[in-house]
């Protein structure tokens, strides 16, 4: 079967309509690889974001509304990510979209969604990075703060040092610049690790032998069996905008795709859901449209 290098999922209402009648539509975009190597971590955000619509046609929290899903690749490269960004802004339609899974592609994309005014939802929060205008992601700093006393590796400087010393009480956290190593790691309650699954690895690895016995947190690809199979265990927490999923939420998603949830399946449904009751919000006042979408999340 020929590769695709883009597809679109149209989820439709199933409720009952009067005869001859086309209730109206909305639409969000999910932008994710769904070919490559990263392929994987597309449909797990995929069949999260898809189980958030069915909700919502069913349970009619659009009222007149029936929302549709379009489904965009971007092999999770930034050329790719650019070229579906324009595409997925180019539908009038669309009144938000929820992406991506990379800081690179990530960052690549958000001009053509903030040239086009469409509101731009990211599941996983961008590091190192500082997003611009009609971009909104999960707040993490004040998650990781409250959970008592935190190592960082982040350098002096660094977006992640700024983003969490404008959040955390500095008797709470301590930082250390990789390689270097803290001489009583079994003090800490929690190890933030910001970098690649591969090297944080090690580094759990030897923090372990040296007496940690709290949490690691980081990136999602930390709650992946690949870091599993290098580090022994996963991590504790990896930006899912909460500790731990709705019991019913892995139930549900194991019967839409038949596998058990990966590290983007919460944090794209939370997205998603995030989106939805924008959307919820803007139908009070009329038509749902994007600049009133957009100014749900924008406004204090």
């Amino acid at each position: 079967m020929k590769r695709l290098k883009s597809l679109a999922i149209l989820l439709l209402l199933t409720g009952c309509t009067l005869p001859g009648s086309v209730p109206p539509s909305v639409k969000i975009g999910l932008i994710a690889p769904f070919e490559g190597l990263y392929r994987a971590e597309g449909y797990d955000a995929l069949y999260a974001v898809k189980m958030a619509v069915l909700e919502v046609n069913a349970s009619r929290e659009l009222g007149e509304y029936r929302l549709e899903l379009v489904a965009l690749d971007d092999r999770n490269s930034p050329a790719e990510a650019v070229v579906a960004a324009g595409k997925v802004s180019l539908d009038p339609d669309v009144v938000g979209a929820i992406g991506h899974l990379s800081e690179e592609t990530t960052l690549a994309a958000l001009p053509i969604y903030a040239r086009h005014h469409l509101p731009l939802i990211i599941p996983i929060p961008l590091l190192e990075s500082e997003l611009g205008k009609g971009a909104f992601e999960p707040h993490w700093p004040e998650i990781l703060c409250s959970e008592g006393k935190v190592l960082v590796f982040s350098c002096p400087g660094s977006a992640v040092y700024k983003e969490i010393l404008s959040s955390c009480p500095t008797k709470d956290v301590d930082f250390y610049c990789y390689p270097e190593f803290p001489p009583n790691p079994q003090n800490y309650r929690i190890v933030f690790w910001p970098g690649d699954s591969l090297t944080g690895a090690e580094v759990l690895l030897r923090l372990r032998s040296n007496g940690f016995k709290g949490e690691f947190w980081g990136r999602p690809d930390l709650c992946s069996l690949p870091f599993k199979a290098l580090a022994g265990e996963k991590g504790s927490w990896c930006f899912g905008g909460e500790r731990e999923p709705d019991p019913n939420f892995a139930q549900e998603y194991r019967k839409i795709s038949g596998t058990e949830p990966g590290p983007f399946a919460w944090p794209a449904y939370l997205a998603a859901k995030s989106l939805i009751m924008a959307m919820k919000e803007a139908s009070a006042g009329g038509k749902i449209t994007r600049e009133k979408v957009w100014r749900k999340f924008a406004s204090p």
